[in-house]
């Protein structure tokens, strides 16, 4: 995007979330590369939030009404970026969610869409928190959790490399120096093991 509009994502289990940042004189072709990267990525659940800055946009309807003339933000321009929105609900299901202003001016300039609305568990603007002009808005989803069958690796360790006078002096000073009889070499092995654990622990 354009230095007037930013845009970066991650993803988090199922979701891919989107976090964009517009100066408030972006263009149309701007949002609609964002549109665009949504609609490419619709086949898995979208969140996507930010600062939109388009505080003339009426989000609860989509509609734009009318007011004072605005330099910055020609009606013209602003239309077009709220049909491009309006049509990521109408037609593919990305619903924008945020209801009540974000800023202390009374706008809504931070939005909060996703195509996965039944994973939205709660979402709240905290206009009780002035830490800035702009509120925060709290997001809670549903992300299915998924266990891993795989156990992890054994740590592979190479005995040429064990420093055996260092072990010698270690199995000593455990007084576990003398050597088990032969039903007893597992005994042995995980001294072996734990002595060389301990001195490449007293190495690093």
């Amino acid at each position: 995007c354009s230095s007037d509009l930013q845009l970066c994502s991650v993803n988090i289990g199922d979701f891919t979330v989107y976090s964009v940042y517009s100066t408030g004189v972006s263009h149309y072709s701007d949002h609609a590369q964002i549109t665009q990267i949504l609609l490419k990525n619709s086949d898995r659940k979208l969140l996507v939030t930010g600062d939109f800055n388009l505080p003339t946009v009426d989000w609860c309807s989509l509609s734009l009404p009318d007011g004072p003339p605005d330099i910055k933000r020609p009606r013209s321009r602003l239309n077009r970026i709220r049909e491009s929105y309006f049509t990521l609900e109408d037609l593919h299901g990305i619903s924008q969610l945020v209801m009540s202003p974000t800023h202390r001016l009374g706008s809504i300039l931070d939005l909060v869409f996703t195509n996965s609305g039944d994973d939205i568990l709660d979402l709240d603007v905290l206009s009780d928190c002035n830490l800035s002009d702009h509120y925060p808005i709290l997001v809670e989803f549903s992300i299915p959790f998924k266990s891993s069958s795989v156990a992890p690796a054994a740590p592979e360790l190479n005995r040429r490399k064990c420093d055996w006078p260092l072990w010698l002096e270690i199995i000593s000073a455990l007084k576990i120096h003398q050597l088990p009889d032969r039903k007893s070499t597992r005994l042995n092995s995980s001294h072996l093991v734990i002595s060389y654990a301990v001195f490449c622990l007293k190495k690093k």
